[in-house]
């Protein structure tokens, strides 16, 4: 997941987590088996905003 983030564009440096969800968190619980419910969340970390170098205000 992490070179495809990359590949994509995604610095390292912002993904905060990777978490597979079917076995905590299943969207269908009564069939395991279904394709919704093999997924993953990533959790990224936003950019720093730019800070403004004049602090003459």
């Amino acid at each position: 997941i992490g070179l495809t983030l990359q590949g994509a564009g995604v610095n390292a440096d912002r993904v905060y987590s990777v978490a597979g969800k079917a076995g905590s968190d299943p969207l269908y619980p009564d069939d395991p088996s279904l394709a919704g419910n093999r997924r993953i969340a990533i959790v990224l970390l936003r950019e720093a905003p730019v800070l403004p170098t004049d602090t003459s205000l």
